[in-house]
């Protein structure tokens, strides 16, 4: 049954970590939807940060070309994703969050496993759309998870504990996911190590998304009557033109967005090439 008034879905006597659930929220819910926080960041900062070591071992990129391919693989990424993560958040109020997150993880894995296989650098901006189509996925369930599970009243809270797992995924991808190459290459060459890379964090893709599925709340009971895609998109639209907070949410979030984009791109570049004039290889980079 449709309930017409959101104040109906008040939050139910159950809590984890502090934070009130909402009608029909389980513990396991709000768990694993706090595991692929962590997950998500992690893809998210692995992509970025591997980038160099690809052109350097799989394309032979000249190191004076290597910010300008970044950069553009950077550009075409941002600007294929514009209006992805709008068209996933109307998939999901009408198919439900789980099977958004969880086809955004396949997309993710998909890419990351063929990444290190492109022989140009066109195919990795191909391989890198690919990824783009599951990260925009999994990011914006992000915020669509957090205000489907917490109480309004606890939002802030769980906003918060949303924080510290998207920093411990950060601190994960960079002590073990972007070091594995220069383990692996202690007992056999870089160009194998990267391929065992790749393919570890496909596979932990591939279970992101089984997690997904299981462990994520189905359809959320639904708030409004049904209304198709298209008038989905435009009420969001409306709301961001209308409402003030909306307006600067947007904007908040294409600030941050761009913020993220040039640490992670030319920071890692010049730490990677920083190392390597200290006489690091490639794979320890």
């Amino acid at each position: 049954s449709q309930i017409k008034n959101p104040d109906a879905l008040v939050s139910t006597s159950k809590s984890f970590l502090l934070v009130h659930l909402n009608y029909g929220v389980s513990k396991c819910n709000l768990f694993t939807f706090y595991l692929l926080v962590f997950s998500t960041i992690s893809f998210f900062v692995f992509i970025n940060a591997i980038g160099p070591f690809v052109l350097e071992t799989y394309l032979h990129y000249p190191k004076g070309q290597q910010g300008q391919a970044l950069g553009d693989i950077a550009f075409f990424n941002e600007i294929f994703g514009l209006l992805i993560p709008y068209l996933w958040g109307a998939i999901s109020d009408k198919l439900g969050r789980k099977i958004v997150f969880s086809a955004g993880f396949l997309f993710m894995a998909t890419a990351v496993a063929v990444y290190p296989f492109a022989p140009w650098l066109w195919v990795l901006i191909l391989f890198r759309l690919v990824f783009a189509i599951g990260g925009s996925a999994t990011g914006s369930m992000l915020t669509a998870c957090l205000g489907d599970y917490s109480c309004p009243r606890d939002r802030g809270k769980a906003s918060g504990i949303m924080g510290i797992m998207s920093g411990l995924g950060a601190i994960f991808a960079a002590i073990l996911l972007l070091r594995i190459p220069g383990w692996v290459s202690l007992l056999t060459t870089q160009t194998i190590a990267g391929y065992v890379t790749f393919g570890f964090v496909a596979i932990f893709g591939i279970v992101c998304a089984i997690l997904a599925l299981i462990g994520l709340k189905g359809k959320i009971t639904k708030i409004y009557h049904d209304t198709n895609l298209i008038r989905i998109i435009i009420d969001g639209i409306i709301a961001g033109v209308k409402n003030p907070t909306v307006t600067l949410a947007y904007f908040a979030s294409f600030a941050a967005r761009g913020d993220a984009v040039l640490i992670t791109t030319f920071l890692t570049l010049w730490v990677n090439q920083t190392m390597l004039k200290h006489g690091h290889s490639e794979a320890e980079a």
